[in-house]
């Protein structure tokens, strides 16, 4: 069974990349409008093609089948880092992205955000990233028509401030935040984007292209991997024990 994926604001693939970890053999679609990180989605996941525009000018009747649709997007004016401060919630790309799903109707969807984000969206859920291996409390929105998902492994965080907004601190523009700086001091040291990928779930030879500032920005921005496994991992057991239940049917 060859799906038909397609990743809105993908970023670098982080979503694409679980879903890939899952089940191979599917065919991606990328849609985000930052180059770097489509260079970075192209080269690591296969059978893949990527649209680099925004996605408020995209035109959903361009897309033809789609099976599964997941998006993530922007979320200065949601994230935890912001709320506080002068953003604006502005939900616009929230809304496209649900435009989108309501115009191609796909078997299944999920959408990514900030957990602030929850009054915005239908069938709002909330996941953490350790209870998926993963060594950092990351809590994000996940909302979706998707079965349900539960936790695979739970562990304690290494450090409870390792979380996405942290690896992004490392960028040039957010050196000065205190969570950057609590990073280096439990660790000793500033870490490699090579151990943030780690970290955030990526496998150890999904390559980012970039230099430092810019590997850390994508690794930060991205869904963890093993978060989306999982989720991908539930609508194929759900997909395909409606496929046997149909074909018993068609049998009777």
């Amino acid at each position: 069974m060859k799906l038909r994926i397609f990743d809105f604001c993908s970023g670098a693939g982080g979503a694409s990349c679980g879903f890939q970890m899952a089940s191979s053999g599917h065919h991606y679609t990328a849609v985000d409008n930052w180059h770097l990180a489509m260079q970075t989605y192209h080269h690591n996941i296969d059978n893949s093609e990527v649209i680099e525009t925004n996605i408020l000018d995209f035109d959903a009747s361009t897309m033809g089948k789609a099976d599964i649709i997941h998006c993530s997007p922007p979320c200065p004016g949601f994230s935890g880092i912001n709320i506080r401060g002068n953003r604006d919630r502005d939900p616009s790309i929230i809304y496209k992205c649900l435009d989108i799903i309501e115009q191609t109707r796909p078997r299944f969807w999920s959408l990514e955000q900030s957990p602030f984000a929850a009054p915005f969206v239908p069938y709002p859920r909330f996941l953490k990233a350790n209870d998926f291996g993963l060594y950092h409390e990351r809590r994000r929105l996940f909302a979706g028509n998707y079965p349900d998902v539960r936790p695979t492994r739970h562990v304690e965080p290494i450090h409870p401030t390792i979380v996405a907004h942290e690896l992004k601190a490392f960028t040039k523009n957010m050196r000065h935040r205190q969570d950057a700086r609590s990073c280096c001091q439990w660790f000793g040291r500033r870490l490699t984007s090579w151990e943030l990928q780690i970290l955030m779930g990526f496998p150890s030879d999904y390559f980012f292209f970039g230099n430092y500032d810019e590997r850390c920005m994508q690794i930060g921005n991205a869904v963890c991997p093993p978060v989306a496994k999982a989720i991908f991992s539930a609508m194929l057991l759900h997909w395909n024990e409606k496929s046997l239940l149909e074909y018993a049917n068609d049998m009777v």
